[in-house]
C-alpha cells in the first residue's frame, strides 16, 4: 500500500502561515468536535429542506423572531420552531408520521432526552445557543433518524 501523496510544498507553507497568524478559534474548534461527537452511524440524516427566518418578515417586539425548520429523509419530516432570547433557546418541534417516539437533542452542553406525544409533539425550553442535532426514533422498520447540525 502506498503512502498518501503529500501536499505541494505550497499548500504546506500556507497552512503553516495561516496557522501561525490567524488560528482556527477554540471555541469554533470545540463546536467541530461535539458535532463529530453526535455522529450515529446507524441513523439516516434528514435533510433541511425548507427554512423560514421570521426576523426578515417583520422586526421584533422582544427577543429574535422564531425560525421554521424542515427536515426530511424517506417518509419522516421533523419540523421545528426555534426561538432565542438572551443566549437561550427554546425549541418546539413535530415528527411525522405521528406517533409516541423516544427524542433527543444534542446541544453544547449536553443532552435533553424526551419522547413525543402521541401527535408527535415535543418543546424544549431553556437550551444553550449554539450548535444543535435533533434525533428521534419513529416507529418504522428504517431506524433513528437525526437533523443535519442547525445553530440556534
Amino acid at each position: 500500500m502506498s503512502d498518501p501523496p503529500r501536499p505541494p510544498p505550497l499548500a504546506e507553507e500556507l497552512a503553516e502561515v495561516l496557522s501561525r497568524h490567524d488560528p482556527v478559534p477554540p471555541t469554533l474548534l470545540d463546536a467541530a468536535s461535539a458535532t463529530l461527537r453526535w455522529r450515529e452511524a446507524d441513523a439516516r440524516l434528514a435533510a433541511l429542506i425548507d427554512e423560514e427566518n421570521r426576523a426578515l418578515a417583520a422586526p421584533a417586539v422582544r427577543g429574535a423572531p422564531p425560525r421554521l425548520l424542515s427536515f426530511e429523509v424517506d417518509a419522516v419530516t421533523i419540523d421545528l420552531e426555534l426561538s432565542t432570547d438572551d443566549g437561550r433557546a427554546r425549541l418546539i418541534g413535530q415528527i411525522a408520521p405521528t406517533a409516541a417516539m423516544p427524542v433527543e437533542v444534542r446541544h453544547a452542553n449536553g443532552v435533553w432526552a424526551g419522547r413525543t406525544d402521541e401527535l408527535g409533539r415535543f418543546a424544549v425550553a431553556d437550551l444553550p445557543c449554539g450548535p444543535m442535532r435533533v434525533s428521534c426514533t419513529p416507529d418504522t422498520a428504517s431506524g433513528p433518524v437525526t437533523t443535519a447540525v442547525f445553530t440556534a
